[in-house]
């Protein structure tokens, strides 16, 4: 399970997915993102920081937001078709939501479609 804001480049995060894939893992990504990340409702121009490389931007919202929703939009939208490409499950978290609920959720979502948590038993200590 993945657990991450996943707003890197999608040609940086498909090899690293892909090799999580191969490994034989079943992998099951949230994207957890805040409302004001979504919304970009941000009013007056401001100082923004990038958290990750700290790069410094000066913006208006008003002025961006269009382009901004539209680009989150397309990312999601590319997140979406790899996990299709590459066969792992995906949903989208917003942190006003309980992430113990968003995994409730995903887990009856999924138990419904027929799909069942695989347990493996653990391995007898050899005799």
């Amino acid at each position: 399970m993945l657990i991450s804001d996943l707003l890197a480049p999608i040609d940086e995060l498909e090899p690293w997915l892909a090799r999580l894939g191969a490994a034989g893992h079943e992998l099951v990504i949230f994207q957890v993102l805040d409302p004001n990340e979504l919304a970009f409702e941000f009013t007056g121009a401001r100082r923004f920081e990038d958290l990750e490389s700290g790069r410094e931007m000066q913006l208006d919202p008003a002025v961006v937001r269009a382009e901004y929703q539209d680009r989150l939009q397309r990312h999601g939208q590319a997140i979406e078709s790899l996990g299709h490409k590459l066969g792992f499950a995906f949903q989208r978290v917003v942190t006003s939501q309980p992430l113990q609920l968003a995994l409730h959720d995903f887990l009856r979502q999924r138990q419904q479609r027929g799909k069942r948590i695989r347990r493996h038993a653990p391995t007898p200590p050899p005799a």
